[in-house]
């Protein structure tokens, strides 16, 4: 019997443990536009100021690769169909202007910088004709198994995905 209860006690310990760093990881990473705002932002201001070295890294005004990664990949999501999304960023004009600000200021310490400009800059010019291939690279990079894109939403079914994730 009281092997049967140690064994219950275990296993709720586990499951509220993986339920916590769930809700973590989720939260962290769902930041979203307001967080690509406030780092562009502080990256704007120190661009501005002239005291500044070239080429010194400002580790409050930047992201890692990881976060810029995260956050072109959920912005993919508003545009793609795919069965298992985890995170939204809303795909604005603003939160396109401030990744790419934040990637143009970074992009010589970020070992794809080149891909996260160029896709940015055709999203900017409302090219969206590889953004199926955009989520789908992110998603290679972390060894996906669940999730991959398989096409674009209908301007319906991207509307749905506004209201339901953004109004």
């Amino acid at each position: 019997m009281k092997l049967i209860l140690k064994t219950i006690a275990v296993s709720v310990a586990v499951l509220a443990l993986l339920a916590a760093g769930g809700y973590y990881f989720i939260t962290k990473h769902s930041s979203g536009g307001k967080e690509i705002q406030q780092v562009a932002e502080k990256i704007e201001e120190r661009q501005s100021q002239s005291t500044e070295k070239a080429g010194n890294k400002d580790s409050e005004a930047d992201m890692e690769e990881r976060e810029v990664q995260i956050h072109l990949h959920q912005m993919t999501h508003q545009k793609v169909v795919d069965k298992e999304k985890n995170g939204a960023v809303e795909m604005t004009d603003e939160n396109i202007e401030g990744l790419l600000t934040i990637v143009n200021a970074n992009k010589h310490y970020y070992e794809n910088g080149d891909y996260y400009e160029q896709t940015l800059i055709s999203w900017q010019q409302d090219d969206f004709s590889t953004i199926v291939s955009a989520h789908n690279t992110v998603w290679s990079w972390y060894s996906g198994t669940a999730g991959r894109a398989t096409g674009r939403l209908s301007a319906e079914e991207e509307q749905q995905f506004i209201e339901k994730n953004f109004r």
